[in-house]
């Protein structure tokens, strides 16, 4: 998935982005940013000449979507076709319906674990893949305020609501 976003700071490698688009999120889980917008960080590995105000396409590098989809989906369905295999030799007698019951109890167990360890395990950042072309905004005159809606206080953390 890409995003468009408005650069809106810049410490060191970690640029601080406003979606400029927030439609986009509606299927995002995070309701205060799929409502208002929300600053995230993102990382900007290709080197992308950007400063506070340009308008950048924000997308999760292929590699971590790759790795994320063998741990997430790859690990439960390693360990639920050796219990159906496994099944047979550790119980004898146990017909098929407890080799597909068991497995599927472990399919449903380990993925619950791996979701569990996945968020102990720092995230990388998203990456921008690009800029947009005449959408980069003078510096001075840039005002993060403009692009975010009721409840955005630059000031706070994160631009977090604080009422």
């Amino acid at each position: 998935m890409q995003e468009k976003a408005r650069v809106v700071e810049i410490v060191g490698d970690v640029i601080s982005v406003l979606p400029v688009d927030i439609d986009v999120c509606v299927g995002c889980s995070n309701d205060e940013c799929k409502d208002n917008g929300h600053l995230f960080e993102v990382s900007n590995p290709n080197g992308f000449d950007i400063k506070v105000g340009t308008e950048v396409r924000i997308g999760a590098a292929m590699k971590n979507q790759l790795v994320q989809a063998l741990v997430s989906i790859g690990i439960p369905v390693a360990v639920a076709a050796a219990v159906f295999i496994m099944v047979p030799g550790l119980l004898p007698g146990s017909g098929e319906g407890a080799q597909v019951g068991l497995s599927l109890l472990f399919l449903v167990l380990t993925a619950l674990v791996v979701f569990g360890l996945a968020k102990r395990i720092p995230q990388a950042l998203p990456e921008i893949t690009g800029i947009i072309e005449g959408a980069i905004v003078d510096e001075e005159s840039f005002d993060t305020t403009a692009f975010a809606t009721e409840g955005y206080d630059p000031d706070t953390e994160y631009g977090k609501d604080t009422k």
